[in-house]
């Protein structure tokens, strides 16, 4: 398995910068999930509570006027009142009609199964009491009386159902609200975790890149300045296999060779000094300073030759 320090600086770079950019796109990926989700509760109160919520005031609507319209017509009101009642129960069925072809849950369904029941009650109940009221304009009699309270009966379970359905449409409402608000919080926050988390990890990769070129380049500099003073006893440590790594290395290794020709020249210059015309320089220098080497073996040779 390859280690993260081995990696060269590019492709260090490069997965830091991936890295980031692969959480900037989980932000934003983050982001349109929430806002897809929010525009869908949103449409679901603009396009279908709301709609509801109104459709099932102007039921109720309808059913109240239609209802004054047959009080009125008792009172005698004659057709006007009459004809009120009718254009009101049209308007009911219209209203009734456009719930009926909307995008209705189980729940829904049934409440609307019972309202239509209870209107063809009500309608029933309101249609007899008119046949009452013609048959005894001014005489309540006991049919009228019984049909009166037919139709109130009839009247106050379809307003209760009336209601329970508006009070249903109201709660679904405020449920895709309550909702639409969770989620758009739950986005705000999880991006919020996820740019924070992104910030460290962003961080963190550039401190421990800044780190692995500063830190070696450190160690050579100071190495650079004590071969300056003179100091040929460098150390400098870096088991990296990047870039950094082998500029290290390879400082050391001159470093290395640097002192082991001065060292074995002086070594043999100090013989000379003492006399010792035999010793040689031993160590197998490169490049340049193979020249110097030789060039001392040269010298040395040289002079035993002049004076044997």
């Amino acid at each position: 398995m390859i280690s993260i320090k081995d990696m060269s600086l590019s492709k260090k770079l490069l997965g830091g910068f991936g890295l980031v950019i692969l959480l900037l796109a989980i932000v934003g990926f983050i982001g349109y999930n929430g806002t897809t989700s929010v525009r869908g509760y949103l449409t679901s109160i603009t396009e279908s509570d709301v709609v509801m919520v109104n459709d099932a005031a102007a039921l109720q609507r309808s059913v109240l006027v239609a209802t004054d319209g047959v009080n009125s017509y008792g009172l005698g009101g004659g057709s006007e009142a009459k004809n009120e009642y009718d254009a009101a129960v049209k308007d009911y069925d219209t209203t009734e009609a456009a719930l009926n072809k909307m995008d209705l849950d189980t729940e829904e369904k049934s409440m609307m199964a019972e309202i239509a029941a209870l209107q063809n009650n009500f309608q029933d109940s309101a249609t007899k009491y008119i046949q009452a009221i013609d048959g005894a304009k001014t005489d309540k009699n006991a049919d009228t009386a019984a049909a009166m309270a037919k139709f109130d009966d009839d009247r106050a379970k379809l307003d209760a159902a009336l209601q329970k359905f508006e009070d249903y449409q109201q709660s679904s409402m405020k449920d895709s609200i309550a909702k639409s608000n969770t989620t758009a919080n739950n986005a705000v926050l999880t991006i919020i975790a996820v740019c924070i988390i992104a910030a460290i990890i962003g961080f963190g990769i550039a401190i421990y890149i800044s780190r692995s070129i500063t830190r070696p380049m450190d160690e050579v500099v100071l190495g650079a300045k004590d071969i300056a003073d003179g100091k040929l006893e460098v150390k400098v440590q870096n088991t990296s296999k990047d870039e950094i790594g082998t500029l290290s290395n390879t400082f050391q290794t001159m470093a290395n060779d640097l002192r082991m020709v001065i060292g074995d020249v002086g070594n043999v210059m100090g013989a000379l000094s003492e006399g010792d015309i035999n010793k040689q320089i031993q160590v197998k220098a490169k490049g340049d300073f193979e020249k110097i080497t030789i060039a001392v073996n040269n010298m040395q040779n040289n002079l035993r030759d002049v004076i044997m």
